[in-house]
């Protein structure tokens, strides 16, 4: 008897083991389960950005001041935008709440974050774009250097950094431009998709001067010559494509200023005219020294293109229309300096063609 009950105590037991071992198996995966402890299946979402970049330097104010209506605009971190476009993979959806897109130089933090809560920009197989304006930049900092743009999802962190790209913005990227009918300059950039490195193609800006007088550096005439521009105050300089400058009589510094709604070259420094005197290298005169006929050989037509390299020849007129009332005035000028007394005739001469032609207008529009 005794026997039997303790096999019968022992198999008791040994239930009481199996049960045991069975809830705390079941509490276990209960608790890891209500504590978020499994590992998540989710990978991290993926984000390139595009082979397209775009980096742009907006136009200054114009100055109203004493520099004849020319301004110019220099490296600075208000005058440029920086717009980059993204394409998203996979891992997106049910995970990103936003993108989140910062800007440094070093460790200097240039403007506030770009966010991006769109639904089309959020999900998998997504795409957008982001602008950083220059206008938003922070006060005080300095753009130049290599700007690092970097993605984030849901918060700025290094666990959900997604993808970055650098630009490194230099004074010596710039074109100097003057303001007036040229206003803004567009570099393009590309991104290498292997290590988000910026590629910089830098265009620009090119002036040609309607003088038919001769460079005395290139020994080339003027209106089939093309500048880039170095500005000192309203002090001008022309470079051309030798690297050496734009040589009128001895002289390399001009001012700009207008006569009549005309641009006229004076000398820098005695702010004397300059005019075609017809013998290939001009001349300087003072005010009250210039006629009518040498105020008409002294004005000319400042063209500008915009390219990755000097261009050649003269610049087209196919964009360019009639300036009647300027040719108008060189043909009155024209008969006051001959005693003329009839317009038509004036005009019909080959002294008069050449006023009409140079104001990109027919001989014939006076007919």
């Amino acid at each position: 008897m005794a026997k039997k009950v303790a096999i019968l105590g022992l198999f008791a037991l040994l239930v009481v083991i199996i049960v045991g071992i069975s809830l705390a198996v079941y509490f276990t995966k209960k608790s890891k389960s209500e504590s978020g402890d499994e590992e998540p299946s989710e990978k991290k979402p993926e984000l390139t950005f595009d082979l397209d970049a775009k980096k742009t330097i907006n136009p200054q104010e114009e100055d109203n001041g004493t520099q004849e209506g020319y301004a110019i605009e220099y490296a600075g971190g208000e005058f440029i935008d920086l717009t980059l476009s993204w394409n998203n993979g996979q891992g997106f959806d049910g995970v990103v709440n936003k993108l989140i897109f910062t800007r440094y130089v070093g460790d200097t933090k240039i403007q506030d974050d770009k966010i991006s809560e769109k639904a089309g920009e959020i999900t998998d197989n997504g795409s957008g774009s982001v602008t950083f304006s220059g206008t938003d930049v922070s006060d005080g900092v300095d753009t130049k250097g290599v700007n690092v743009i970097k993605a984030y999802y849901n918060e700025v962190s290094a666990d959900n950094e997604l993808a970055s790209v650098e630009l490194e913005i230099t004074e010596s990227d710039f074109d100097q431009v003057m303001t007036g009918e040229f206003s803004e300059v567009v570099i393009p950039v590309s991104i290498n998709e292997d290590s988000f490195k910026l590629e910089k193609t830098t265009k620009k800006t090119y002036y040609n001067l309607s003088l038919y007088t001769y460079d005395e550096s290139t020994q080339r005439s003027l209106d089939e010559s093309w500048y880039t521009l170095k500005q000192n105050g309203d002090i001008y300089t022309f470079i051309g494509s030798t690297g050496k400058p734009l040589t009128l009589n001895g002289n390399t510094e001009f001012k700009i200023q207008k006569y009549k709604g005309k641009n006229i070259l004076t000398h820098a420094k005695n702010g004397k005219i300059y005019f075609d005197d017809g013998d290939n290298d001009g001349e300087y005169r003072t005010i009250d020294q210039m006629r009518s006929e040498t105020w008409n050989d002294a004005t000319f037509i400042l063209a500008s293109k915009v390219a990755s390299d000097f261009p050649t020849g003269q610049p087209s007129n196919s964009s360019s229309s009639c300036d009647r009332e300027a040719a108008k005035i060189c043909l009155e000028n024209l008969m006051e300096s001959t005693a003329s007394t009839s317009f038509l005739a004036t005009a019909d001469s080959l002294a008069g063609n050449a006023c009409s032609t140079k104001f990109n207008c027919e001989p014939d529009i006076w007919f």
